[in-house]
């Protein structure tokens, strides 16, 4: 549903709140699509180990994950960084040391229609401050059930030191994967 969501209201005016425009953080995904929803044409991958990983690369402790397995888990601790859930959003938090992050999502085509392309557009950001990069920039499905990987690349280009105001510091912007009838989008929180 996510990736069906609209970033525009009914009346295809832009989100708001009380009548004030609202930011990328109050919009969430958008308003879901229910017509869009229920034919998504192809899924993010998601299994029991991303769930059990992703509060692990939070840093819980072995105490806290027994509340979510019934065994300790072995990644418990830092096990990489919660950008790495296989979700339709992609969440970058970058740190002063590391100005660079990639990111990989893997997908499965849920239609009976057989081979449907999708070309990338990325909304290229306004500012100077990340680079966006996604391989490959196509793809191709030829039967249900396909499995297909998609890679990308963020370049921070500037990492502000003493934020005030985060919302004027983090930088959102969308993938679309685009068929001649579909477009499937993908939010990006770069902070």
């Amino acid at each position: 549903m996510v990736t069906m969501a609209r970033t525009d209201d009914n009346r295809d005016l832009p989100i708001a709140n009380d009548g004030q425009l609202t930011t990328p953080l109050g919009i969430g995904s958008g308003y879901i699509n229910p017509k869009q929803a229920v034919d998504p044409r192809f899924i993010y991958d998601v299994d029991v180990s991303d769930y059990i990983t992703f509060p692990c690369s939070l840093n819980y402790t072995v105490e806290q994950m027994k509340l979510y397995v019934a065994t300790p888990y072995p990644y418990s601790g830092n096990v990489g960084s919660s950008g790495d859930l296989t979700y339709p959003l992609f969440s970058v938090v970058y740190k002063p040391d590391n100005n660079f992050r990639k990111l990989i999502r893997t997908i499965t085509y849920v239609r009976k229609m057989l081979s449907k392309v999708y070309r990338v557009t990325i909304d290229i950001p306004k500012t100077e401050k990340v680079t966006i990069k996604v391989e490959p920039r196509t793809l191709t499905f030829k039967r249900f059930g396909e499995k297909q990987k998609y890679k990308v690349k963020f370049e921070i280009i500037f990492i502000a030191e003493n934020i005030t105001n985060l919302d004027e510091e983090m930088v959102f912007r969308s993938i679309y994967w685009v068929s001649d009838k579909q477009v499937i989008r993908s939010p990006i929180a770069i902070m």
